[in-house]
């Protein structure tokens, strides 16, 4: 017997559910450590500047590797309609994000600071070519594209819980089934 309970026979809404859950809590994660290691202008408040590297690299790591997970399993689902369009975009997008910053350093041949999950050495990795600079601003400017989907995203699922009142936060949420 599962300690959470269970919507249907099928638990894949369950798992889609918490799988949600998870990415929002990592990419947050993610996001907030980047900005305050990157961040040179101040003394870093909750964590040394090797620690924020080494949670912003992790929770980037597993976003990717959740976002890459979950659209191989939901990839009949994303293919239905537009609004599985619109999901798997997002995944894509939050797939990308930290692969940018890994392609470059595997171009520019710093294969062990591209595969070690703990920065191997204390100071950000700073772009030595034209290519891998690039890679690296497009990691913000992914960043920048993907907080605009989230936001219409977001926006989307207030119209759907004010406006057309069809509980789309209790079916993403709850661990019950909308009335």
């Amino acid at each position: 017997m599962s300690a959470l309970p269970r919507r249907s026979e099928d638990d894949r809404p369950l798992s889609v559910r918490l799988a949600h859950l998870l990415i929002i809590c990592l990419m947050l994660t993610s996001l907030l450590s980047g900005l305050e290691a990157f961040n040179f202008t101040a003394i870093p408040r909750l964590l040394t500047r090797d620690g924020l590297f080494i949670l912003h690299r992790g929770a980037g790591l597993a976003v990717a590797l959740l976002a890459a997970g979950w659209l191989w399993l939901r990839r009949d689902f994303f293919l239905r309609s537009w609004v599985g369009r619109w999901h798997a975009l997002m995944l894509g997008i939050a797939f990308l994000i930290p692969f940018a910053p890994w392609l470059a350093r595997l171009l520019e041949g710093r294969f062990e600071e591209a595969i070690a999950l703990i920065p191997v050495y204390n100071l950000v990795s700073r772009p030595e070519n034209a290519l891998s600079y690039l890679l690296f601003s497009w990691h913000r400017k992914l960043l920048l594209g993907f907080a605009v989907l989230v936001s219409i995203h977001a926006s989307a699922a207030l119209f759907h819980a004010l406006v057309l009142k069809d509980r789309p936060f209790a079916r993403i949420f709850s661990w019950r089934k909308p009335r």
